[in-house]
């Protein structure tokens, strides 16, 4: 039996934090775009309802009440509150920060805001991909 041996750097432990990032920004906006299409939403607020409880059906989240959700992984835990009134682009930012904070967990000051502005970024790719239009939100 042949083991392989590596060592385990930081340059390689920050790349696959990005990774880990970008790949939690791709998974959000594939499973909820999917959700407002399969919904057939013919008006914003029917959007809103069906990007909300396809959000309480995903894996690791759970609806503590009408607008708040819980994300949690292993012994990390993370609630984002849904804004009034909906803003599409600040819910998908949301999600993927809400991801980012638990999946990377370890990663520190400038290192998680670097992995933030990663999973914006690739937001921001996906919606310019698919001609959604994306309002800066602070």
């Amino acid at each position: 039996m042949t083991h392989y041996h590596f060592k385990v750097t930081k340059k390689w432990l920050s790349r696959l934090r990005e990774i880990t990032a970008r790949h939690a920004a791709q998974g959000t906006y594939t499973v909820l775009k999917h959700a407002a299409i399969a919904s057939g939403a013919k008006s914003a607020n029917s959007v809103e309802e069906a990007l909300l409880a396809r959000l309480a059906t995903r894996r690791s989240w759970r609806r503590l009440d009408d607008r708040t959700f819980s994300f949690k992984l292993r012994s990390v835990e993370v609630a984002i509150t849904v804004d009034h009134p909906f803003n599409a682009t600040r819910f998908f930012l949301d999600i993927t920060a809400a991801e980012i904070r638990v999946a990377c967990a370890r990663a520190q000051g400038d290192e998680m805001e670097q992995l933030q502005q990663a999973g914006r970024d690739e937001l921001r790719r996906l919606f310019a991909r698919d001609g959604i239009p994306w309002s800066e939100v602070s």
